[in-house]
């Protein structure tokens, strides 16, 4: 503790021109409280000191509104919010690009794959690549496949999906990502039902091809919930940077990130998750009821932290910490 005073200590860090600040996405006494427990004296440490270094931190900014007044109620400590916003790699994709994309993994994965000079999803048309009309609803998510993150909920969905008797509703592929210690479990199940509208596959993907995918899909599903309940899915931010509508799991500041009926959907459970499903999936028409806004997909994170940062490292050299005013 002594060696991290000296290091962190204001004549330090004056000395070297710099400033101590701190960026919250989430506590990580909370993360570890799931597997050991509140009680546990790990636990306990970490709380205090994730509470003794925010008050040290010349600055903080955190990822919602509501982190920020908890910090200031749970510690006195004060924040600027910063949302999380896509890099430049995620984006809407080409026709072309699904083409290449989908041809390359269908070697692999053959559920994606067509006829000749043909995917799932596109085909070959006066020597170009068009979307096919008869093409499936392209279903993304991922998972950390453990037992905060309830896949039964899309899993049911997804069955709920596939009994429906609505002649219009087309098939679903989905792509599930992520690894994790119930995968394989989740795999003996999916592959012990008897699917016919409804196909699943969770590949590994290298990284590039993550955010082609993402660019790719009609629709993306987000089971996360936050072990503090005031953290945003990194992976939803993703999904929105390629211009994906997102079906999102309920949880304490999720209207934060997504707006119920505007850049996606809002469920709480299996029953509403898969009515949504059977709601917007006239895939790949979709309904004039539910036109889906994304006017925010272009604003990427590099601009929100370039104007943030310039008022943060003003509030640095201007303001003192609250801790010296009390």
């Amino acid at each position: 503790m002594r060696y991290f005073n000296r290091k962190l200590s204001r004549k330090n860090l004056s000395h070297h021109h710099c400033g101590f600040v701190i960026d919250w996405h989430n506590y990580a006494y909370s993360i570890m409280a799931l597997t050991l427990g509140k009680q546990s004296v790990l636990v306990k440490m970490s709380y205090w000191f994730e509470c003794y270094f925010g008050r040290k931190a010349h600055g903080n900014i955190c990822v919602t509104k509501a982190m920020s007044l908890d910090l200031m109620t749970r510690w006195a400590i004060v924040s600027k919010v910063l949302y999380d916003r896509a890099p430049e790699e995620f984006h809407r994709t080409t026709i072309e690009e699904r083409h290449l994309l989908f041809t390359r993994l269908s070697q692999r994965y053959p559920i994606l794959g067509g006829t000749l000079h043909s995917t799932a999803f596109t085909k070959m048309e006066e020597g170009r690549p068009v979307l096919r009309s008869d093409r499936p609803a392209l279903l993304v998510s991922s998972t950390s496949w453990t037992e905060d993150e309830d896949f039964n909920i899309l899993l049911s969905a997804l069955v709920n999906y596939d009994k429906c008797d609505k002649e219009d509703l087309p098939k679903i592929i989905c792509i599930i990502t992520g690894r994790g210690p119930l995968k394989e479990y989740y795999i003996g199940i999916i592959q012990a039902t008897k699917w016919t509208k409804v196909s699943i596959i969770t590949p590994w993907l290298e990284e590039d091809d993550y955010p082609l995918l993402l660019g790719s899909a009609d629709l993306g599903v987000s089971l996360h919930t936050s072990s503090s309940g005031l953290d945003l899915p990194m992976k939803v931010v993703d999904m929105f940077g390629c211009g994906l509508a997102v079906l999102a799991h309920d949880f304490n500041c999720v209207n934060e990130l997504v707006r119920n009926g505007q850049n996606g959907l809002i469920f709480k459970d299996a029953p509403q998750l898969s009515g949504q499903l059977i709601l917007v999936c006239e895939f790949p028409r979709w309904p004039k009821k539910i036109r889906f806004q994304q006017s925010d997909c272009c604003i990427r994170w590099i601009a929100m932290a370039s104007k943030l940062g310039a008022k943060v490292y003003a509030h640095i050299q201007t303001k003192p910490r609250l801790q010296e005013l009390m």
